[in-house]
């Protein structure tokens, strides 16, 4: 074992150790979930681009260690850095084999340090993020409201992002793996998480999956229809199949719910069609309209159609969608108006009574 050293020009000391000089250290493990589950498409891409990068230009970050004793360091971060370089090594005679270049930690919690320097580089799948923040709650005894508020001041994010990775602790492992792998974007786990509310522990775990299940038939039908086959095996996959570059965009759209996986809206339709009453939001709303504004329908029907979605965004008038919708409803709509006019009630004056 060797250890050769200089000056960094921050004043630190820079080390140069063995690979072998260094331990993965359990107590400040920042990708808990990674460590028990297959590795993503993403994490594989990044760590073949990682170890190109070091055979052309050599380490150009130094990892963050803490002395464990003698020569030997616990590993604070830079996990993949250090595979990386394990990885490169493993081709080389060992004359050519290439130290890793190490600083010493000053941080006084290790395990903040360690989760900032990950976070920073690269964000982590949502389900690492929920077992850190599972972790922080646990180690410090912080429980309920006030214990989230904790969470959320040790980690530097409000409330409510910590409240919604607690979600998904309560999901299946099955439901779990497939938001870490992308499969599931996050906006679209948070809706799972939050059906069956009145349902057993179990019989809402099997609601969940079966509406993942629908969902994901739902989506691919909608890409296939839509002739987007590499997001429909996206869909499957995570972002398998793609390139290095698609990957890497895929995984940024599924971050915000986008394509790549399966969404939020499929994961709605799919737990509506089950039962469970979700709220519609104006954007679905409007899809829906402009779904149904095709060739079955009579031109008064279209135009109606045509006329409410551009009323929805703040062009036209309420009287002119009140002559389109008559137009609309023809004959059906006289015969209410009929009715209306024989008991005496008024449109102005069943509104009011609603």
């Amino acid at each position: 074992m060797s250890k050769q050293s200089a000056v960094t020009d921050r004043g630190r000391e820079l080390l140069f150790l063995d690979p072998s000089q260094i331990e993965i250290d359990a107590e400040v493990n920042v990708r808990p979930f990674s460590a028990t589950h297959d590795q993503t498409d993403e994490d594989g891409i990044q760590l073949q681009r990682l170890i190109k990068s070091i055979e052309e230009n050599g380490q150009e970050q130094p990892v963050i260690v803490r002395p464990n004793g003698g020569e030997a360091f616990k590993l604070v971060a830079g996990n993949r850095r250090l595979a990386a370089i394990n990885i490169v090594n493993a081709g080389r005679e060992e004359k050519d084999q290439i130290k890793v270049m190490a600083v010493i930690s000053e941080a006084k919690d290790v395990f903040r340090a360690a989760y900032d320097e990950n976070d920073k580089r690269q964000d982590m799948t949502p389900m690492n993020k929920c077992l850190n923040f599972k972790f922080i709650r646990e180690r410090e005894g912080w429980t309920g409201a006030k214990g989230d508020k904790k969470v959320a001041e040790y980690f530097g994010v409000n409330v409510a992002t910590v409240v919604q990775y607690r979600k998904l602790e309560a999901l299946s492992p099955e439901i779990q793996n497939k938001i870490h792998q992308g499969v599931l974007s996050m906006d679209a786990a948070l809706v799972v998480a939050n059906v069956g509310k009145d349902l057993t522990p179990e019989g809402k775990k099997e609601l969940q999956e079966q509406i993942v299940a629908d969902a994901e038939i739902e989506e691919r039908k909608r890409l296939a229809a839509a002739g987007d086959e590499e997001a429909e095996t996206a869909v499957v996959t995570g972002v398998a199949g793609k390139s290095k570059k698609k990957a890497s965009k895929t995984k940024t759209r599924q971050a915000k719910g986008g394509k790549g996986g399966v969404s939020a809206a499929s994961v709605k339709k799919a737990a509506r069609d089950k039962g469970e009453k979700l709220s519609r939001n104006r954007k679905t709303i409007l899809e829906w309209f402009e779904g149904e504004n095709g060739p079955a329908y009579r031109d008064n029907v279209r135009d109606f159609l045509t006329y409410f979605i551009k009323w929805a965004d703040g062009d036209g008038t309420d009287r002119t969608l009140g002559q389109k919708f008559e137009a609309a409803v023809g004959k059906a709509g006289l015969a209410a108006q009929s009715e209306i006019k024989k008991s005496g009630v008024t449109k102005t004056n069943a509104s009011k009574k609603k």
